[in-house]
């Protein structure tokens, strides 16, 4: 996959991503019988996506990317070490309403949470779109 297909690839990604975290939010206040189903459910998919997203850009963009930085490593350090920090919150996070029994006894926090999670990761999807992926396009 040549650079312009692959950026469309993460871009249509990344609109996934805020699908199923947008479907997650929609249950989040637990109006309906079901909604911590739901939200078990989404939660799943989403780390699904997620996976696939973040193998893609480990195995494909980044290194990509990476080396057009030719060996600047100050800037790919800063960059992995945020990576690191977004992909860890999002990690305790999913841990922390693994199931439908763990979303159900900490609903109270759930949407406080998940708008943390969700601001988190918009930050970084920006990033990536409005700077790193044009960058890497040049």
């Amino acid at each position: 996959m040549n650079n312009q297909e692959l950026i469309s690839k993460l871009k249509f990604q990344h609109a996934g991503l805020k699908e199923d975290l947008g479907a997650v939010l929609h249950n989040a206040d637990f109006n309906s019988e079901n909604a911590a189903g739901l939200i078990a459910s989404g939660l799943g998919k989403f780390q699904t996506d997620l996976l696939e997203h973040l193998k893609l850009e480990d195995i494909e963009f980044y290194p990509a990317y990476f080396k057009k930085l030719h060996h600047d490593e100050e800037p790919a350090r800063k960059l992995m070490a945020q990576m690191a920090d977004i992909i860890k919150s999002v990690n305790e996070f999913l841990k922390k309403y693994e199931s439908e029994t763990e979303i159900i006894a900490k609903q109270g926090d759930f949407k406080t949470d998940l708008t943390k999670i969700i601001s988190v990761l918009m930050t970084r999807i920006e990033t990536e779109e409005e700077g790193i992926y044009d960058l890497f396009l040049i």
